[in-house]
């Protein structure tokens, strides 16, 4: 049987402390990760940007939030911070484009998700076709 000294006792609580550490930093921020970020700014226009996952809870908090907008005010979705969307954001945001709403800073695996649905929704070949 092997002896244990007092510091390797110490380290193994300290890594064992720190793979717990870690564990909890991981879920914490997968739960950020989880949460859509809105912010609006308003200068003639008014321009929601949005940081993080869009998924369908998601969808009727924006669509409530358009129809708070004075109508004929321009709407803009800023989306340089999206990380991940559902196909319901997919969507959901294809109608905005479709409604008139644009769409900045559009990722193109986004871009392209959307034309497909746009495609799929009229019949038509997308322009991003494989």
């Amino acid at each position: 049987m092997r002896n244990i000294r007092p510091e390797e006792t110490k380290s193994n609580e300290r890594t064992s402390q720190q793979i717990d550490r870690a564990e909890q930093n991981s879920a914490d921020h997968s739960v950020i990760e989880a949460m859509l970020k809105i912010s609006r700014s308003a200068n003639g226009t008014v321009v929601f940007i949005l940081s993080g996952r869009i998924e369908r809870e998601d969808v009727a908090e924006l669509e409530r939030l358009f129809t708070l907008e004075a109508t004929g005010r321009r709407l803009i979705l800023d989306l340089r911070d999206v990380t991940l969307v559902d196909p319901d954001a997919v969507k959901f945001l294809a109608r905005c484009e479709a409604d008139g709403i644009k769409l900045e800073n559009c990722p193109t695996y986004l871009r392209e998700w959307i034309a497909q649905e746009r495609s799929r929704n009229t019949g038509q070949e997308s322009d991003y076709s494989n």
